[in-house]
């Protein structure tokens, strides 16, 4: 594949939803209502180097979309969930919707004291 046929993963909802995944160096969309989430959505699918869409699960059951993101394969939707805790490490957030252990030392997370 070359580098003009690569997929990209596209990370779209709420600022505390989307923004660990700016440290992977993803491109993401902040949005903070329905509407906004919907026109997102619709311009992604329109691209065709969307390979994954990491996706607010605050916004998908209200979407026009709901069924296309509950069974797409290209692009692949992921649901992520935000419960709002303060402690809720971004480390997890990431593994949880990527499957994927970013490591403590890309975060800066230590456990030394």
């Amino acid at each position: 594949m070359s580098t003009k046929d690569t997929l990209k993963i596209y990370a779209v909802g709420r600022i505390h939803t989307v923004i660990g995944f700016r440290l992977l160096n993803l491109i993401t969309y902040t949005v903070d209502e329905q509407q906004m989430f919907d026109k997102v959505i619709e311009r992604l699918l329109n691209k065709k180097d969307a390979g994954i869409i990491l996706v607010d699960e605050l916004f998908t059951s209200s979407s026009r979309f709901k069924d296309l993101i509950d069974t797409s394969i290209k692009p692949l939707f992921i649901k992520i969930k935000f419960n709002g805790k303060e402690n809720e490490s971004l480390r997890i957030l990431i593994k949880n919707a990527l499957g994927i252990d970013i490591g403590e030392s890309m975060l800066g997370e230590s456990n030394e004291r």
